[in-house]
């Protein structure tokens, strides 16, 4: 009986030090959801909005060079684009002309539709339009030029910056 009582107390006592290693290894789901909601409502309220954070402003030949690149990106037609600053008044109109259109569409440049480029300068404007102010830019003028001098040139679209 001994034996008997002796392997009862074992197996109870490997059955408790089991059943303590399972609790040990289980963690609590509802503590780690307690903690999981506290972390995330400490992070979401001491963390500040996406969009707080003001883009940085460029000077002019920062902003120069984004519409000179902006221009070739979107007028895929043509070989290049060139850009300048018109000074008047104490103020800055940023023009930009896509120049020299390319062999396959040359004979299509007066029958192009420059919709979408049109919308692309308008976003390009708003989306540099702090900058655009701070650099006393009033107006954003875009031509296109037929020929690779800059010689036979056209308006397409002007924006007002203020």
């Amino acid at each position: 009986m001994q034996t008997t009582s002796g392997n009862s107390q074992l197996s109870f006592a490997v059955s408790l030090l089991l059943l303590a290693i399972v609790a040990c290894a289980c963690p609590n789901t509802n503590d780690n959801r307690r903690y999981a909601n506290a972390n995330n409502t400490n992070s979401q309220s001491n963390s500040p909005p996406a969009n707080s954070k003001p883009s940085p402003r460029l000077s002019r030949n920062e902003l120069e060079q984004s519409f000179r690149q902006m221009l070739a990106s979107n007028f895929s037609c043509f070989d290049y684009v060139k850009t300048n600053y018109t000074h008047y008044s104490g103020e800055y109109i940023l023009g930009g002309a896509p120049t020299g259109p390319k062999d396959w569409c040359a004979e299509y440049v007066s029958r192009l539709d420059f919709t979408e480029e049109k919308k692309k300068a308008d976003d390009w404007v708003a989306e540099n339009k702090a900058s655009l102010i701070a650099a006393k830019v009033t107006h954003v003028n875009v031509l296109y030029c037929t020929d690779a001098y800059g010689r036979s040139c056209h308006f397409l679209h002007a924006i007002d910056v203020k």
